[in-house]
């Protein structure tokens, strides 16, 4: 048998290799406070270049990823992926080095599909979420999720044209039953297109009215 690929760890330092570009962040609402408490700067180089990145850590506070949002305006044609993931996304319980204890006190969990929703919602003061980086509950985060045994799950996942995220809601939904009682799980589905845009056209009370 061939032995399991190690996970990679990354040193602190290479944070310093991200330029300090917020505005596309602050043109969405997100506070600069937010913006270094995540540590997002832009991307100058590799796969991640030009994209507003973000460092992923591990329970034990190390850095085992990042995400990389793209938000220049495409063409029909351009085939550009929104987010771009380093790491083994199927490990990432994020952020849990900055929320495990508010997650453990409030036994309230909001999951959300990105990063993006992710700062809206620790800008508008909402705090107890983990980010699944798309559509689908990874087994790792699942079993975080029965680790800290919340009395209430919010399955808060994006309005999508084609009821992606509706569909996937249900997938969700149906894996966390086998471990939690239906009354435990709520879905409370952004009324725009997701948070982000909620908050942006709606503003934050109507974000906190819903995930507060």
């Amino acid at each position: 048998n061939e032995p399991l690929e190690q996970e990679r760890i990354y040193n602190e330092s290479v944070l310093i290799r991200l330029l300090p570009s917020y505005e596309l962040l602050l043109n969405r609402g997100i506070s600069e406070e937010t913006i270094r408490t995540f540590k997002i700067g832009m991307g100058q180089s590799g796969k991640l270049k030009w994209r507003l990145v973000g460092p992923v850590y591990n329970r034990r506070g190390q850095i085992h990823g990042f995400f990389g949002r793209w938000f220049k305006e495409q063409t029909p044609n351009e085939k550009t992926p929104k987010y771009l993931l380093i790491g083994r996304k199927t490990n990432f319980i994020w952020p849990c080095h900055l929320n495990h204890n508010i997650l453990i006190e409030k036994r309230k969990l909001i999951l959300l599909e990105s990063p993006t929703d992710s700062l809206t919602l620790w800008t508008c003061g909402t705090k107890n979420f983990n980010c699944m980086f798309g559509i689908s509950l990874s087994g790792t985060l699942l079993n975080y999720i029965i680790s800290i045994n919340p009395t209430e799950i919010i399955l808060a996942l994006n309005r999508d044209e084609h009821n992606v995220g509706q569909e996937a809601t249900q997938k969700i939904k149906s894996k966390l039953l086998k471990f939690f009682d239906e009354s435990v799980i709520r879905i409370v589905t952004p009324p725009l297109k997701d948070i982000s845009e909620t908050y942006q056209k709606l503003g934050k009370e109507k974000v906190i009215e819903l995930y507060g």
